[in-house]
C-alpha cells in the first residue's frame, strides 16, 4: 500500500506525529499557528518553509480527494 491509496483514516494514521501537538479539527488554528511560527524565523528562512509547507499542504490536499 502507498500513502497515495490510503483512505483518510489511513493516511491520518501515518502523517501524524505524536510528538507534536495539533488543534483536533480546527484546520484554520493550525494554519494561523504554522504561519506565526514561520513568520518567528528569520527572513531569509521564512520564504523557504512557507514554500515547503504549502507543498506539503497541497501533497496532502491532493491525496485527500483521490482517496475519496
Amino acid at each position: 500500500m502507498t500513502i497515495a491509496t490510503m483512505n483518510p483514516a489511513q493516511l491520518a494514521k501515518v502523517i501524524n506525529v505524536p510528538l507534536f501537538a495539533d488543534r483536533g479539527t480546527d484546520l484554520e488554528a493550525a494554519f494561523m499557528e504554522m504561519h506565526a511560527a514561520i513568520n518567528r524565523l528569520p527572513s531569509r528562512d521564512r520564504v523557504a518553509m512557507l514554500t515547503a509547507a504549502h507543498v506539503l499542504l497541497n501533497t496532502i490536499s491532493n491525496i485527500l480527494e483521490v482517496s475519496q
